[in-house]
Order: structure tokens, then sequence, then C-alpha cells
């Protein structure tokens, strides 16, 4: 991965076979910080995993029918989202002008590097991403809503002064979530080949 982040797994995972959107875990990039931490915690991970995972949007980019209501409608107030950095503001509003994403024009919808601050681009992980959480900076609501916590922005302030932190726990919570939901016995196969099926 880009950043240097290196952690051993282990061998052997059985993946499944077939896959099914209904078995899909995955918080949807809409969701609370609240609400993603219940989720978290109901997989056996916690505010430390979650604000630790998170810092991988300091990567890629994001479309901006997932941040045009805090550029111009902040849950139906009509009015952007206050926590968000004016100049930021500005320059995604300049990307994602008003009306021209909706659910049903999904074709025209651009898309903004999820962390505007990234010193290398949005193809390396590093602590960039806690250093625009604490400047208001965040693309993503849950992203911002993480410095509303007190845990997890304490946990953020630790890794924005500190990418050898971050990187050391970021190996830590990728290996627990690589646990999650891992299947056992007759379930699944281990895969000759990690990016599909073994033939039949």
């Amino acid at each position: 991965m880009a950043g240097r982040v290196r952690y051993q797994l282990p061998t052997g995972r059985h993946d499944g076979t077939v896959s099914n959107t209904a078995e899909v875990h995955l918080p949807s990039p809409s969701v609370s910080f609240a609400d993603a931490l219940s989720a978290f915690s109901n997989i056996g991970l916690d505010v430390v995993d979650l604000t630790t995972l998170l810092g991988s949007h300091t990567m890629g980019f994001c479309h901006c029918m997932f941040v045009m209501d805090r550029l111009y409608d902040f849950k139906k107030t009509g009015t952007p989202d206050q926590t968000m950095d004016a100049g930021l503001r500005a320059s995604l509003q300049g990307s994602c002008p008003p009306h021209t994403v909706t659910p049903q024009n999904e074709s025209g919808d651009a898309i903004v590097p999820m962390n505007l601050l990234a010193p290398h681009g949005p193809f390396r992980l590093d602590n960039s991403f806690y250093r625009s959480v604490l400047a208001g900076k965040a693309v993503l609501q849950i992203d911002q809503e993480l410095a509303s916590d007190g845990m997890a922005r304490l946990i953020a302030a630790k890794f924005a002064v500190g990418p050898r932190k971050f990187r050391k726990q970021f190996a830590r919570s990728m290996v627990k979530l690589a646990s999650v939901h891992v299947l056992t016995g007759e379930q699944g196969e281990v895969r000759l080949n990690c990016r599909k099926v073994n033939s039949r």
C-alpha cells in the first residue's frame, strides 16, 4: 500500500464463492460517525479502530453526490455545513455546483480528492487526514464528525503529530478488520487467486 504501512495477515482465510450485496457490511459514505461506531461495535471493532481506519480517507476520491448536502443544504437547513472550513467549501462548490448531481443523474457526478491537504496527493497513505479533520477541512461528514467525538478527537490529535503511531495502529486495525466474519469449515474456499473464485 502506498505509504509503506506493512502488516502480516494469517494465510488460508476462506472467501465466499458468491457475492451478495445483502451481506455487505461497509457503512455508507453518508453515515454519521455515531452510526458507524455502532456498526463497528457490532463486529468487535472500537473507536480506536474506526478513527484509525477512517485515516485511509487521506487517499482516493469521492463523488460529489456524497458532499452535496454539506455544501448547500446540510440536514435540510437550506445552508451549508458550518463545521466545514470556508475555503474548502468554496473549492468543493467549484467542483460540485448545485443541482448538477442527483441520485437519478449519477452519470454527471464529478469526483473530488478525499483529502485536499494531502501533501503527496491522493495516492499515498499518511497522517495528513487528521490535520484536515482538526482544521475543519474534512470532505465527508463522517470524517468531520470524528472531531466532535471526545475520544476520537484525542486519537486524531495524537495521529496528527505522530505518523509512526498512526501507521502502527493502522496495521493493527487492518488485521482486526480482516478477522471479521471469517468463514470456517466447509464454508467458502481458500482462493488460488484472490481476485476470483476457484475453477470448478
